[in-house]
């Protein structure tokens, strides 16, 4: 027996098979975590890509949204100056024509050598007056006197339709960016700058009373509210008179109204129309160059509501031409982009992801080597943030456009001479041609800035977040429909977000693409 114990043990102890299963079950144990690694970091890297591009939907359906806007008020502008100038040609043909028949009738009934050619004219200047004046007393009369005109109640439609279109569209854009970006994957999002309501008025309100107190009274509550701006989204248009007055805004309207295609196209249609009397036809021309009795009645007729919305702080009328020839100007490159872009904070939760019972428990590796609420806050973010900025932009597809680019780009240096003249004037952007769209771009390129904050100082990346915030939280109210979505989890993530965010001031924003 003992015997028989001792050679089954010395044959075991021999017996060599059985190995390379020790061996593999180990490699097994290394491939599956290798395998949970790859799996981890594919769907970290997947919910990643999942978030950019929800925040790159998001952010250019909302320039999209802008630049359709802007397209409206081009076409609603250049309708309103068609009608404005079938009264200004009306007039100014009149004019022409009353001049006429006054030189005509000076020079047949003149003591010495009257003229027999001016007799004939005379009586047929006459003829027309009569005759136009009764059409003009039966219908055109009746139909431009305010009040009863049918052209000046479109006018007034047009006008209302640009004010609720420029009105409405910050909250138009704001709906568009957050349902696509939740549509791309995104549980919520927010844009910045946001629009105007209930909530960014809150903060001001706190704000406002926060500095009177410290004013008054000496306290520090300033220090206790995070940094923020006061910017809202709106759509960098303003009717001219709103800036020039009504005057000047008449005055400017009808300098740019000279040069126009549809001043070029009703004085054509009115001279080759028109009985050649003398020289009335001339009258005529050297009236509409100089279209002051025109512009006069036509601003009377139909008052402020013909005027066009124009880009904020933008110059006008001869102004243009002025900055085309090297004129000074108002406008700032950076004050233009914060009115004609948007960034878009997007955001995608997955609780549990770093819990202990249903997540990769991977703060247990390591023995916790930090603490305070602070450095624990910032390890526990569980969700996943994107931004995106986007940005209209005006490209000039008109015939007049392409004839001066094609033009400007066969001289020598493009920008001498008439052809730098004209390309300066028609590559501006503008609001007569709906040329408006959009597109993707870096967050911020190097020189750019975002305005100042409440507390001075330019605008970071931290101001920006505690601006989207209310929006983001607001919005996160559809994440109890989320499987992913967790209180404590995005409570977590939005801390770790004004941790993260808060470094980046706006000295140290240059370069950021996404």
């Amino acid at each position: 027996m003992t015997t028989s114990l001792k050679t089954i043990l010395a044959r075991f102890h021999a017996e060599q098979s059985g190995a390379i299963a020790l061996l593999l079950m180990a490699a097994c144990l290394i491939l599956f975590m290798i395998a949970m690694v790859l799996y981890d970091t594919g769907q970290s890297a997947r919910d990643k890509m999942d978030v950019q591009i929800a925040a790159d939907h998001g952010a250019f359906s909302h320039s999209v949204v802008k630049a359709r806007t802007m397209n409206m008020v081009a076409y609603s502008n250049t309708i309103k100056r068609m009608i404005y100038a079938y009264a200004n040609v009306y007039a100014t043909g009149w004019a022409a024509l009353l001049a006429q028949f006054a030189i005509d009738k000076a020079l047949c009934f003149k003591p010495f050598f009257p003229d027999p050619s001016a007799c004939v004219r005379w009586g047929k200047g006459l003829v027309m007056i009569i005759a136009e004046g009764i059409e003009a007393g039966f219908t055109n009369i009746r139909q431009m006197i305010p009040g009863g005109s049918r052209a000046k109640t479109e006018i007034a439609a047009l006008d209302k339709y640009q004010k609720y279109m420029i009105g409405i569209t910050p909250w138009w854009a704001y709906v568009e960016n957050m349902g696509r970006a939740m549509g791309a994957g995104a549980m919520s999002s927010a844009a910045w700058p946001p629009p105007t309501g209930n909530l960014t008025w809150l903060a001001d309100t706190i704000t406002q009373v926060a500095g009177f107190l410290d004013g008054f009274v000496g306290t520090s509550f300033m220090a206790l509210i995070p940094a923020h701006t006061n910017s809202t989204d709106a759509l960098p248009l303003k009717r001219r008179d709103a800036d020039e007055g009504a005057v000047v805004g008449h005055i400017s309207y009808c300098a740019e109204y000279v040069l126009s295609f549809e001043q070029l196209v009703l004085s054509l249609q009115y001279m080759a129309q028109t009985e050649k009397i003398g020289g009335m036809k001339l009258i005529f021309v050297g009236l509409s160059i100089v279209p002051a009795i025109g512009c006069t009645v036509a601003g009377l007729i139909y008052g402020g509501d013909v005027l066009d919305y124009k880009i904020t702080d933008s110059r006008s009328g001869l102004g243009v031409y002025w900055a085309a020839l090297g004129g000074g100007g108002s406008t700032t490159d950076n004050k233009w982009l914060q009115n004609s872009g948007s960034i878009t904070l997007a955001y995608k939760p997955r609780s549990g992801r770093n819990s202990d019972t249903e997540g990769r428990k991977r703060l247990r590796f390591v023995k916790q080597d930090y603490g305070g609420i602070g450095q624990t806050i910032i390890y526990k973010n569980e969700g996943y943030f994107a931004l995106a900025r986007s940005e209209m932009m005006y490209k000039d597809v008109s015939i007049t456009g392409a004839i001066t680019s094609a033009i400007s780009g066969s001289a020598s240096s493009g920008s001498g001479g008439l052809t730098g003249f004209a390309s300066r004037v028609t590559a501006r952007p503008n609001m007569w041609s709906p040329a408006w769209t959009a597109r993707l771009r870096p967050i911020t390129l190097p020189g750019e800035t975002f305005g100042e904050t409440t507390h001075g100082g330019n605008t970071g990346m931290g101001a920006m977040f505690f601006d989207m915030a209310p929006f983001l939280i607001v919005s996160a109210a559809l994440g109890l429909f989320n499987d992913d979505f967790g209180g404590q989890s995005a409570i977590n993530d939005l801390l770790y977000l004004h941790r993260a965010t808060s470094g980046f001031t706006h000295d140290k924003m240059e370069g950021i693409a996404k």
